[in-house]
C-alpha cells in the first residue's frame, strides 16, 4: 500500500469539513483532485471512509476509526519535520577576498576543502585591490581577506602565511639569466620595469625608498600585465613579487633579488577579537596547508 502525505492529509480534513467543496479550498486543490485522492485511498485500503448524501461527505464507521488514528500519526510526523529543521545547521555563507595570483590560487583549494567538511555551506571569492580588502575586512563586508601584510592596523589582526619575495625575470641570453639570485648593486646598469604601489602590492614602494633604489626604475608601471608585456618586449628586465608573476611568463627565469632582500608577508585579515568558530579555524588550517613549502 502506497499512500501520500498529502492523500491521508486530505481524508482528515474532508472529515473535518463534511464537504468537498469546503476540504478543497482549505487544502487549495481543486475539487475533481481531491475525489481522486479520496477515491485512491479507499482504494489503496479497501476501505468504504465516506457515504455521499448530495454534497456531504459524512465518514462510515470504518472511516472514523481510520481518521481517528490518521490525526496523531500526522500530527507526530509535521512535528517531527520541525525539529529536523530547527536541528539542522543554519546555511552560511561566506565572502573570502584575496589579492595577487597567489592568493588566488590558495583560496580556491582551501575553500573546497573547507566545502567538503561543511555541505551547507556556500562560498564566495572575489578578487580586491589591498587597500579595498582591508577596509571590506573592517567593515564586516567580508569573512576574511587573504592579502599582504602591512603596519599594524589595530581594528584588525593579522596571521603570516607565506613570503613574498622580489624577483628579477630575465629573458634567455641575459647575462643574469643563468643565476639563482643577483645583488641590487648588479642592476645599476640596467634598465628596470618594477611595480608601483598598487594591485599586486603593497608597501614595497616604500621599501624601495628606504634602501634608496628607486632611481634604479625606468618605468615604473601600475598592473603586472603592463610590466610583462614591456619585458616580453625586449624593453628592460621585470621586478617584480614572485606572486604576481603569470604562469604562463615561460621562457624567463626569475633569479631572487638580494642584498637586501626586499620582501613582504601574505597572510590572512581578520577583524581583531572577533569570535571565531569551529568552521573559521578549519579554512584558517587549509589555508595554511595549501601553501606549498618553497613559499614557507
Amino acid at each position: 500500500m502506497r499512500l501520500t502525505t498529502e492523500e491521508l492529509r486530505s481524508v482528515v480534513v474532508v472529515a473535518g469539513t463534511g464537504s468537498l467543496t469546503g476540504a478543497a479550498a482549505l487544502l487549495h486543490v481543486s475539487i475533481s483532485a481531491l475525489s481522486r485522492r479520496i477515491a485512491r485511498v479507499e482504494q489503496q485500503t479497501r476501505l468504504r471512509l465516506f457515504r455521499r448524501q448530495g454534497a456531504l461527505f459524512e465518514l462510515t464507521a470504518s472511516g472514523r476509526e481510520f481518521a481517528a488514528r490518521l490525526v496523531p500519526l500526522l500530527r507526530d510526523l509535521s512535528a517531527a519535520i520541525e525539529e529536523a529543521r530547527i536541528s539542522e545547521p543554519t546555511p552560511r555563507h561566506l565572502v573570502l577576498l584575496g589579492v595577487a595570483p597567489a592568493m588566488r590560487s590558495l583560496l580556491p583549494r582551501a575553500a573546497s576543502r573547507l566545502l567538503r567538511e561543511n555541505p551547507s555551506l556556500t562560498v564566495e571569492l572575489t578578487d580586491a585591490a589591498p587597500g579595498d580588502l582591508r577596509a571590506a575586512v573592517l567593515s564586516g563586508a567580508v569573512t576574511l581577506g587573504l592579502g599582504f601584510g602591512v603596519k599594524a592596523l589595530s581594528p584588525l589582526a593579522f596571521e603570516p602565511l607565506l613570503r613574498d619575495t622580489l624577483v628579477l625575470a630575465c629573458p634567455p641570453g641575459h647575462r643574469l639569466a643563468t643565476r639563482r639570485a643577483v645583488a641590487w648593486r648588479e642592476l645599476e646598469t640596467e634598465r628596470l620595469i618594477g611595480l608601483r604601489d598598487g594591485e599586486e602590492q603593497d608597501g614595497i614602494e616604500d621599501q624601495l625608498a628606504e634602501y634608496r633604489l628607486t632611481r634604479l626604475f625606468a618605468v615604473r608601471l601600475r598592473s603586472s600585465a603592463s610590466v610583462v608585456g614591456m619585458a616580453e618586449a625586449g624593453w628592460g628586465l621585470a621586478v617584480m613579487p614572485r606572486s604576481a608573476v603569470p604562469p604562463r611568463w615561460r621562457g624567463f627565469t626569475m633569479p631572487l633579488l638580494r642584498e637586501p632582500g626586499i620582501a613582504q608577508s601574505i597572510g590572512i585579515w581578520s577583524r581583531s577579537g572577533a569570535p571565531e568558530d569551529v568552521m573559521m579555524t578549519q579554512l584558517r588550517s587549509h589555508l595554511r596547508s595549501a601553501v606549498s613549502p618553497e613559499w614557507k
